[in-house]
């Protein structure tokens, strides 16, 4: 396989949309250019959607300890109102 020239000043420090953009703009299709934009869109593509898993996953997390802990909060009132409710029913039964 015959070696491709690196054309990096296509693909350093771009976004996809940019990437998008010059593979339109300035690359033939099939042409190596065109293959190494098309192959830094996948990449980047897969790295927008790691990152963005890693969030929603530390997201979620945080967001299940709080609803853990809202409903331990919900137990220990819910008692709390037991008791008080049986305490004011034996007092009104003892007038």
């Amino acid at each position: 396989m015959a070696q491709v020239p690196r054309n990096e000043q296509y693909i350093a420090g771009k976004s996809i949309d940019e990437l998008l953009a010059a593979m339109v703009g300035v690359a033939e299709v099939r042409s190596p250019v065109h293959e190494q934009i098309k192959t830094a869109v996948f990449a980047r593509t897969g790295q927008e959607l790691a990152a963005a898993m890693r969030d929603a996953s530390a997201s979620s997390d945080r967001l299940g300890r709080r609803v853990f802990w809202l409903n331990w909060i919900l137990v220990a009132l819910t008692g709390v109102g037991a008791i008080a409710t049986a305490l004011g029913v034996a007092l009104s039964s003892q007038r």
